[in-house]
């Protein structure tokens, strides 16, 4: 078995070994501090091959310099952004009736600095198969309402979506649907003749039992 290596004070990119972490199996771990005060736990091996260099600090940076620099303002995420703020803040955008023109705004740190925008996109799952959603539909783009979302997941987060709660939980009636494995046209159809939530999903077949009793949330604007 070869001699563990110790690499206590030593320096990898930004990161500086600390002391070392609980071992991840057979993986030796490092707590190691970066330039920046985060904190980060490496493997030995990422260490050793340069796979880990900051605590997440210098891939933020080389995203905010690949956006601002080399005519990079056409990238998705500068589009995002522009499209953004063009929205809320551009009554002549084919958009704004939809959202400046409902009080929608962009928030003063991300309408007047996108490389704090960018900041946190990357700090929050950014990808660019992705499209920034606001969780509250009616709420502005800030940081505590916006998440970075699939077209899918972002096409059931509209004002007119059908909302359903079942047991404390509210979901997006079509996602129920692919949930419990029921077609949509059918549940649906259960829903509208008054079947309890806990019986439009089910896969058994059973007549309606009298006035609708699902609990429902809807949400009855369009985005």
């Amino acid at each position: 078995m070869s001699k563990l290596k110790n690499l206590i004070g030593m320096k990898f990119g930004r990161l500086t070994v600390a002391d070392r972490a609980e071992n991840d199996g057979r993986n030796i771990r490092w707590n190691c501090i970066c330039e920046c005060g985060g904190k980060a736990i490496c493997r030995t091996s990422s260490l050793l091959s340069g796979n880990s260099k900051s605590c997440n600090c210098l891939s933020v940076d080389n995203l905010i310099k690949r956006s601002t620099t080399h005519g990079q303002s056409k990238t998705k995420i500068y589009t995002q952004w522009s499209d953004m703020k063009n929205r809320c803040n551009n009554p002549k955008n084919s958009h704004y009736k939809n959202y400046g023109g409902r009080g929608i705004e962009v928030c003063k740190e991300w309408n007047e600095d996108y490389l704090v925008f960018i900041k946190w996109a990357s700090e929050n799952g950014y990808d660019k198969k992705l499209e920034i959603d606001r969780i509250n539909v009616n709420g502005n783009y800030e940081p505590s309402n916006c998440r970075w979302a699939t077209i899918k997941q972002q096409s059931r987060n509209k004002r007119n979506t059908f909302y359903l709660k079942i047991d404390g939980v509210i979901k997006p009636f079509a996602e129920w649907c692919e949930i419990y494995d029921i077609n949509y046209k059918l549940a649906h159809e259960r829903y509208t003749k008054g079947y309890e939530p806990k019986n439009i999903f089910s896969h058994t077949k059973f007549s309606s039992n009298g006035p609708a009793m699902a609990q429902k949330f809807i949400d009855s604007f369009e985005k």
